[in-house]
């Protein structure tokens, strides 16, 4: 598909396993090692630990700035605590992902706030490959796509 100034939605469900639930949607793919994604950390949705709780949902594009990178150098710019709060980390859960302008606005269960809203780190928007994101030894489960203009 044609991936440039777009809106993906989907549903999701992690799990509630500390570091074992890494899932989300990439897209400007331009191959399997070069894209941007936007991915969920569910076990930190309820965490009483306010530095996990803000480490909910992650932008980042791969592997300029990847999460070690953007973590050591851009601490806590391109992560947030997710909106509404009451998502516990087995709920499935639906995300809107804006992609215009260049900016990255993430929406979780029609929010009309996006919990997440960060300056692309692809300006140039190359790569039209789109999919869902699993990070290693991690679980979810993914529904009803839709992308549009």
């Amino acid at each position: 598909m044609e991936f440039s100034e777009e809106t993906i939605e989907f549903d999701l469900k992690g799990r509630d396993i500390l570091q074992k639930s890494f899932i989300g949607i990439a897209f400007h793919g331009q191959d399997n090692d070069r894209y941007e994604t936007v991915y969920f950390r569910p076990f930190n949705f309820q965490s009483a630990d306010p530095v996990r709780k803000i480490h909910a949902v992650q932008y980042a594009y791969e592997p300029q700035f990847g999460f070690e990178e953007l973590r050591r150098n851009r601490k806590d710019e391109f992560e947030s605590a997710i909106e509404p709060a009451s998502v516990r980390a087995s709920d499935w859960f639906h995300v809107k992902l804006e992609v215009k302008s260049g900016r990255i606005k993430v929406f979780v269960n029609d929010s009309e706030s996006p919990c997440l809203n960060v300056e692309t780190l692809n300006p140039s928007q190359a790569g039209t490959k789109v999919g869902y994101w699993v990070g290693n030894n991690s679980d979810g489960d993914f529904a009803h796509i839709k992308v549009s203009k």
